[in-house]
């Protein structure tokens, strides 16, 4: 009974937090997907790519504000979620690299292109990587997934569009 209760809380909180995330309220919407995966945690494969995004844009505001303490707070529970994800961790890496910690960034943006890092950093090797893990997000940066109905929306009318996410493709017809 105890899971079954837990599994509807969880798809409740999961369906708020798509609601949420579709009216771009990532604050509301990251909360509600962390309570929803702390309640079914078979979840999180489902729900990754938005809960990253909805934590993305607070880390951002934060961090050019300079405001590394707050940006550190709100980047804190991806860190247990999503320890490896390339984007956790140029932000993480981003964040000490405002704060100085040059070889804690490089060592960051290394993990997130799949690298080690050497140990120490300069300035100089800093820079050249978190160029190269931004670069490799593509031409739009630190993109947030962008909810499968607005994909859908897009499809022009009579054509085949493939709306795609990390977990699934879909072909659908309009």
């Amino acid at each position: 009974l105890r899971e079954e209760i837990a599994a509807r809380l969880a798809a409740a909180g999961r369906a708020a937090a798509e609601a949420d995330y579709a009216a771009k309220r990532f604050d509301s919407a990251a909360a509600a997907y962390a309570r929803a995966v702390a309640l079914k945690p078979d979840l999180a494969g489902a729900v990754e790519g938005r809960y990253i995004s909805s934590v993305i844009p607070g880390v951002v505001k934060a961090a050019n504000e300079k405001d590394y303490a707050e940006a550190g707070r709100r980047l804190a529970p991806l860190l247990g979620f999503a320890p490896t994800d390339p984007r956790v961790l140029y932000l993480l890496g981003s964040i000490r690299a405002g704060t100085g910690d040059l070889a804690g960034a490089a060592d960051c943006f290394a993990r997130g292109l799949g690298r080690r890092s050497s140990g120490g950093a300069s300035h100089e090797e800093v820079l050249a990587l978190h160029k190269e893990l931004g670069e490799s997000f593509g031409a739009k940066g630190l993109q947030l997934d962008t909810p499968f109905e607005e994909r859908f929306a897009e499809a022009e009318t009579g054509d085949w569009k493939k709306a795609e996410s990390a977990r699934f493709v879909a072909y659908p017809h309009n």
